[in-house]
C-alpha cells in the first residue's frame, strides 16, 4: 500500500508474480483501515502490517476464481463500509473533478463551502488543495501524453497556463522532462 507521492518514485516488479490491485480513492485509507493517508505520504506499507483480517475473508480472496468474482467482492465490502458524511463528500470530489475548474467552482459543484472542502482535502490527504488538483492534472497530462496528445492539447484539456507551466509540474511529480516521457 502507498500513500499520495509528491516527488518522483521508481517501482520494479517481479517475473512470474500475480497480482491483483484495488486502486482507492484517497480518503478510502482512513474511512476503511482508520489511518491517515497523511501519515503514509511518499510511503510503503506492506498491507500484512495492517490488520485486515477483520475486514477482508482471506480464504475468499485465495480461493477466487476469476477477476470479476475479486471485483465484486471488493465493491460489496468498501460499500457497506461508507458511512461518514465527510467521507462521501471526498468521494464525491474524487467522482465529478474537473481539471479545468478551480476549488471555488469544485466546491460551488459538491456542494459544501471552500473552507469545508480545503479543511477536509488537508485532513484526510495531509497535502493542501492546490498540491492535490496539481498531482490530479499531473496524472491526467501523464496519460493523455501516453495517448500521443500534443503539448498544446495537454495544456487545453488539463488547464495548465501554457507549456513552461505544464513541463514544470511533469518534471515535479515524475523527475523527467514530457519529450523524456513514452
Amino acid at each position: 500500500m502507498t500513500g499520495i507521492w509528491d516527488k518522483p518514485v521508481e517501482v520494479s516488479s517481479y517475473k512470474n508474480v500475480q497480482i491483483f490491485g484495488v486502486r482507492l480513492f484517497p480518503t478510502s485509507l482512513k474511512v476503511f483501515f482508520d489511518m491517515s493517508l497523511k501519515s503514509i505520504k511518499n510511503t510503503r506499507v506492506e498491507l500484512e502490517s495492517i490488520n485486515c483480517n477483520n475486514i477482508f475473508d482471506i480464504e475468499f480472496l485465495n480461493s477466487a476464481k476469476c477477476v470479476n468474482e475479486l471485483i465484486k467482492y471488493f465493491n460489496s465490502v468498501f460499500e457497506s463500509m461508507l458511512v461518514n458524511d465527510d467521507h462521501i463528500i471526498i468521494n464525491k470530489l474524487f467522482r465529478n473533478i474537473q481539471l479545468t475548474k478551480n476549488i471555488d467552482e469544485i466546491s460551488v459543484d459538491i456542494g459544501v463551502s471552500r473552507r469545508h472542502l480545503t479543511r477536509l482535502i488537508k485532513n484526510n490527504l495531509g497535502i493542501t488543495t492546490k498540491s492535490y488538483l496539481s498531482i490530479v492534472r499531473f496524472i491526467k497530462a501523464k496519460e493523455l501524453l501516453l495517448d500521443g496528445k500534443s503539448m498544446n492539447d495537454i495544456v487545453f484539456e488539463c488547464g495548465y497556463y501554457d507549456q513552461s507551466h505544464f513541463a514544470k509540474d511533469f518534471k515535479r511529480y515524475s523527475g523527467r522532462n514530457p519529450s523524456e516521457y513514452n
